[in-house]
């Protein structure tokens, strides 16, 4: 999959994650004037080639609701403030979502009930679907394929190399470049990815 986020630090920085994230949305999006995704908090669907009708359905639910798994810790922070708490309860969130591997805010014990509620009101943690995993015997590399929210999939691929660990993240739903000898490419342009979608294959490599 192609163009992909290259991530090769021996320990993940999770704030430097989400912002690379976004600091590769911005760069698309000043390229590309017209196509405005991902930046801030994401409340957006849009359909595609692949994606089902209860897929689509689904997704519009969604989208209705913000996804915490792409803000950064500052966007957290006002989130919570949002909601009536204090700013200190974006840190926690972001803390579970990125260094303790929360999948749902029912995990998160060091938040009150009443939060939670409210999270689970106002709020999601939208991790792709793996769907296959394909590994090398040979490089030991392992190929990730992920199904979206919409329906649509994307492949992540983890590398590694003596000590360093590299994972290739997809950043868009196809490619535009139309390169005869790529496969991806050959499927066209569908769209670019949410900054949750971006750090959420990350989120999701590290869980196997």
């Amino acid at each position: 999959i192609s163009p992909q986020l290259q991530s090769n630090q021996g320990v993940f920085q999770p704030q430097q994650a989400v912002q690379n994230g976004h600091r590769r949305l911005q760069d698309r999006n000043n390229s590309c004037p017209s196509h405005h995704y991902g930046l801030g908090r994401l409340r957006f669907f849009q359909g595609g080639e692949g994606a089902d009708s209860q897929s689509i359905e689904g997704a519009k639910t969604v989208s209705a609701m913000t996804d915490l798994t792409g803000l950064t810790l500052e966007e957290l922070r006002d989130f919570s403030v949002e909601l009536g708490e204090k700013p200190f309860r974006g840190g926690q969130i972001f803390s579970w979502i990125h260094q303790h591997g929360a999948e749902s805010f029912a995990e998160m014990t060091t938040l009150s009930k009443e939060l939670r509620h409210k999270l689970e009101s106002e709020a999601v943690l939208q991790i792709p679907e793996l769907v296959d995993i394909s590994a090398s015997g040979e490089t030991l590399s392992r190929k990730f394929l992920f199904r979206l929210n919409d329906g649509m999939k994307i492949e992540s691929v983890f590398l590694p190399e003596g000590k360093r660990r590299t994972v290739c993240l997809s950043s868009q739903v196809g490619c535009p470049l139309d390169c005869q000898f790529c496969a991806t490419a050959k499927m066209g342009m569908f769209r670019n990815l949410t900054a949750g979608e971006i750090v959420g294959q990350l989120l999701a490599v590290g869980r196997e």
